[in-house]
């Protein structure tokens, strides 16, 4: 039994050797096990503790910058609100964002969806949305280059009695053809120009009284009775006459230099063109500028006594010279009455002044006048209205005719222009001339003009009738100078009305003579018994021997020469 109890107790030892390692270093695994969960644990616990904090403080700085984006933003949106210009968003079809500055709001009304820019401006500026609704389309055709549609855009606004600047920006954003607009307050800028304008009108003025008060006071009754009768048609529906007197009243202020009035017309012109009516507002401002440079000048000129009749040193010399060859009593009497009649030379140096003064504002080269009166004297009453629509023919021998100087040099014409002015009389009617060196008529861009507008052109007399007829016009543009087609018409209208007759000459490259023959009465017209020679330096009025003979115009039967006597418009 012992034995047995010492066998067990050695079997019970030996198993404690071997197994009490094995336990340790089972326990010692299993510790290591958790220990290493437990890391793995505490890691994952950490790491997920960082990415919380980091997603706080992302969220934090996120918050941060938001509420610095905010500022920015309603700062921006202070500084936009508090300046004096409106600033709209324009989507690429024309409708209107609903981002826009206080002043835009206050201009063009709250945020409408849907609505384009052409139809907030309609309300106030009918012509200006009619004028942009047509332009953006062709910006949106991109049937030209995209800088020159811009140009296209109009940039004036009038809203109530203020006038507005529009500009347009291409935005920097990624949607394709937004465009930033800008609208500006420009009226008071524009009633110191205004100001400075008259100002420089007043003096340029007062500078020709002081050479030739007689030709100063012809001026002012003939501008005032334009700008009257421009009021009396203004107040019946637009009609020919109208367009006629306004175009007229606007080529005669801008020879004399009046810019304000001048500016006026063509504005109303504009205006006509865009809508079919008149403006009230502009017409009543163009009166207004007109009626207040007219006192200014009577302050200064003094009031004028028109019962008499002024003298000049040309009429007392050729006095002098008729007494010197013992003149008989009928000359003498002949000469005086002859003094209330009016010498047609200070009228033609008058154009010739005004020809040189549009050349320089064009930039044309310089211009040569030749002036041949034959001591004609004109009844200037009767003749006042064909003056004054003579001034159409002069600057278009300017303004078409006359070449730039590297264009005449290159076809061996001297650097600058010439023009000739001659009165003369031919039985019992006089005729006045007007040529120049210039490029000559395009007969065949009147022919197609004439063709568009169904006039008759087959023969010239027909090409010269259509030339002359309401809104035929070869240009392509309208300029504040020429292209609507109706000075020659208002020029039509006045010799017609002296039962006149008009021959046009004209060669390509060579030039052109506007030729009018106007009857009247022996005591509408005298010519000077005393032989006058031509000025120094002048020669017998011809366009330099570059008009040849007539010839026969390409397609048509009759000559380069023509008596006809324009119709009335014939559409």
């Amino acid at each position: 039994m012992a034995a047995v109890r010492g066998l067990i107790a050695f079997r019970i030892k030996l198993i404690s050797g071997v197994l009490a390692p094995l336990a340790i270093a089972a326990g010692l695994q299993a510790a290591y096990s958790i220990a290493r969960e437990d890391r793995a644990a505490l890691a994952g616990l950490a790491i997920s503790l960082a990415g919380a904090g980091v997603a706080i403080a992302v969220v934090v700085a996120l918050a941060g910058r938001a509420d610095r984006i905010e500022r920015r933003n309603l700062e921006l949106v202070n500084l936009l609100d508090n300046l004096e210009q409106g600033f709209l968003t324009v989507h690429a079809d024309g409708t209107l964002a609903a981002e826009r500055s206080a002043m835009a709001t206050r201009l063009l009304g709250t945020y409408q969806p849907g609505q384009r820019l052409w139809e907030a401006i309609s309300p106030h500026d009918p012509t200006t949305a009619a004028w942009l609704d047509l332009c953006w389309a062709s910006l949106i055709e991109d049937v030209m280059p995209r800088e020159l549609a811009l140009d296209q855009l109009p940039t004036k606004l009038t809203i109530g009695e203020r006038n507005y600047r529009i500009a347009y920006r291409p935005t920097l954003t990624a949607t394709v053809g937004d465009m930033l607009v800008v609208i500006t307050d420009k009226t008071a800028e524009l009633a110191r120009d205004r100001a400075d304008a008259a100002e420089r009108d007043l003096l340029r003025m007062v500078e020709r009284m002081t050479r030739n008060r007689a030709g100063f006071t012809d001026i002012i009754d003939e501008i005032d009775r334009q700008v009257r009768q421009v009021e009396t048609l203004a107040a019946a529906p637009v009609s020919d006459a109208l367009r006629r007197e306004l175009h007229t009243l606007k080529g005669n202020c801008g020879l004399v230099g009046l810019t304000q009035v001048a500016a006026g017309c063509h504005q109303l012109e504009d205006r006509i063109t865009a809508t079919g009516m008149m403006d009230p507002k502009i017409l009543r401002s163009l009166a207004q500028g007109w009626d207040e440079l007219k006192t200014k000048l009577s302050r200064v000129a003094g009031s004028q006594t028109p019962e008499h009749s002024e003298v000049g040193k040309d009429d007392l010399a050729e006095l002098r010279e008729a007494l010197s060859r013992g003149a008989s009593l009928g000359m003498i009497d002949h000469i005086i009455r002859s003094w209330k009649l009016e010498r047609t030379r200070p009228r033609l140096e008058r154009y010739a002044e005004q020809a040189s003064g549009l050349a320089l504002r064009l930039g044309k080269p310089e211009v040569a006048v030749e002036i041949a009166d034959h001591g004609v004297r004109l009844d200037p009453t009767k003749l006042r209205p064909f003056w004054a629509a003579l001034s159409h023919v002069i600057r278009n021998a300017v303004d078409h005719g006359i070449e730039p100087r590297a264009e005449r040099i290159a076809a061996g014409k001297p650097a600058h222009g010439e023009l000739q002015l001659v009165t003369r009389t031919e039985g019992n009617a006089v005729v006045i001339e007007v040529g120049d060196d210039g490029r000559g008529i395009d007969w065949e861009a009147v022919r197609t003009a004439a063709r568009s507008a169904k006039l008759p052109h087959a023969t010239h007399d027909e090409l010269v009738a259509a030339m002359f007829s309401d809104g035929l016009t070869t240009r392509s543009a309208v300029t504040e100078t020429s292209g609507r087609g109706i000075g020659l018409a208002a020029l039509r209208d006045a010799f017609m009305r002296l039962r006149g007759t008009v021959e046009v000459e004209s060669e390509p490259g060579h030039g052109t003579r506007f030729r009018f023959k106007l009857p009247l009465e022996r005591q509408e017209r005298l010519t000077s018994k005393i032989p006058r020679p031509l000025a120094s330096g002048s020669r017998p009025p011809a366009l330099g021997g570059a008009l040849a003979p007539a010839r026969e115009v390409p397609g048509a039967t009759g000559r380069e020469r023509s008596s006809a006597v324009p119709p009335g418009p014939r559409r």
